[in-house]
């Protein structure tokens, strides 16, 4: 497991919104789906609302350089917001 493991899935169950250094670029997001690629990457899919462009995002954990919580909660999922993400082979956990 990576070193933000408790930390990630404590932010989904507690509707904690994250700051993450991704690619060099400071990030605020709303963590949904934690787990693995086939490939073993772990991978947090969140909805970015600060930063590039706010969007849907599949993260690479090993691509995190810094990641905390925010201080601040997210009231309720996405309206397009869907479990089971289908590109993962396994999930630690997700939002529900």
């Amino acid at each position: 497991m990576n070193q933000w493991h408790e930390l990630i899935i404590n932010a989904i169950k507690s509707l904690k919104l994250l700051t993450i250094v991704y690619e060099y670029e400071r990030r605020t997001i709303e963590p949904y789906i934690y787990g693995r690629l086939s490939d073993d990457q772990d991978v947090l899919r969140a909805y970015q609302t600060s930063g590039m462009s706010p969007g849907w995002r599949l993260f690479k954990i090993e691509q995190i350089q810094s990641l905390q919580e925010s201080g601040d909660n997210f009231l309720e999922p996405r309206h397009d917001y869907r479990e089971h993400d289908a590109g993962m082979e396994e999930v630690y956990y997700q939002f529900h």
